[in-house]
């Protein structure tokens, strides 16, 4: 598979009245055709400030882009005029907002916000248009289509409101799928649904899909890649299966040690990470987890480890860690 989307270093800044500080620090990764990629992390790791960084959506200011590269199918989206920019986010690629309700026009019908990426970018307008736009409510699961196009999002529920996103966002078949969050605001079963439908679109159309959420009961049999990020890093990365089954990464092990139905399946205790997130104004020097991190050598707390392939693991199995997680494990010492 080639690479879609190739994005290089990207480091993003924060200004305040007194100084300047990287919420997303030389952050970079590809992702293939077809793949599906699942990046997690806790509020504040730099999740959702990238993926609105190569969609030209940051809130500037005080947000910036402070330096590197996102080439999606080999043009960089951070050089793209905005123009250009907006007609690659509208036929290549969908993005799925978390908020279905402050994303959709309050004044404006369904029919009316679903016709309009069809008619910008497909040139569909008029009968055709409204014929397509009931066709991708009906493909979303939503019952008695034509009806649905004459209402306006507050008469809709949440879960039928992130499905006429969904519907918007694939209007166009683009190949690139991007979710921020997307299923937060929903109940446990709308989740679960929502889940299924983005598995079942994906295999129809061949889209690869960015998934970011910091619920990792999410991931498993979603992605296919899962990537960790923490303090505006990536901390740990590779196939969802290695990267679960034996991480590498502190931060990691942390998320998997707090989930409920992993934890006790396993007949072990739920064990939440000590400390606070990372204070992006006053970052620790060297390692950002290394204060919340019992494994930490002295290094960690001088020096960034670079993102590495592991020892003995899965080929494309990377983690940034100066100390050898299984062997503390090994030892007893768990988290």
């Amino acid at each position: 598979m080639k690479t879609l989307l190739d994005v290089r270093d990207l480091t993003i800044g924060v200004s305040t009245a007194s100084t300047t500080a990287r919420i997303v620090n030389g952050v970079s990764y590809t992702l293939r055709d077809g793949e599906s990629l699942g990046i997690i992390g806790e509020s504040g790791s730099g999740k959702s400030a990238h993926i609105l960084a190569m969609l030209g959506l940051l809130r500037r200011p005080p947000l910036f882009v402070e330096s590197g590269e996102v080439l999606f199918e080999g043009q960089d989206l951070l050089a793209l005029p905005a123009r250009e920019r907006r007609r690659l986010c509208g036929s290549r690629i969908g993005m799925i907002f978390q908020d279905p309700m402050s994303a959709l026009n309050p004044a404006l019908t369904i029919g009316t916000q679903l016709r309009e990426p069809l008619a910008r970018h497909l040139g569909l307008r008029g009968s055709r248009a409204t014929r397509r736009a009931s066709e991708l409510l009906d493909l979303v699961g939503i019952e008695e289509p034509h009806l649905r196009l004459r209402a306006y999002p507050h008469q809709l529920s949440g879960g039928m409101r992130q499905r006429v996103m969904i519907a918007i966002a694939i209007s166009c078949q683009p190949v690139l799928l991007i979710g921020d969050e997307a299923t937060t605001a929903l109940d446990a079963s709308v989740q679960g649904e929502i889940l299924d439908l983005i598995l079942r679109l994906k295999a129809e159309f061949g889209m690869a899909v960015l998934w970011v959420t910091h619920d990792l009961r999410h991931l498993e049999g979603f992605v296919d890649t899962v990537q960790v990020m923490y303090a505006g890093r990536i901390l740990e990365r590779g196939p969802l299966a290695a990267v679960f089954d034996a991480p590498r990464n502190a931060y990691t092990h942390g998320l998997l040690r707090s989930l409920p139905e992993r934890v006790l399946a396993e007949g072990g205790r739920l064990t939440p990470i000590p400390g606070e997130p990372v204070d992006p104004l006053h970052p620790p020097p060297g390692d950002p987890f290394a204060p919340r991190n019992r494994f930490a050598t002295a290094r960690c707390h001088r020096d960034m480890p670079p993102l590495a392939p592991v020892a003995g693991g899965h080929p494309e199995h990377l983690a940034a860690a100066w100390y050898d997680l299984p062997a503390a494990l090994a030892a007893g010492d768990d988290a």
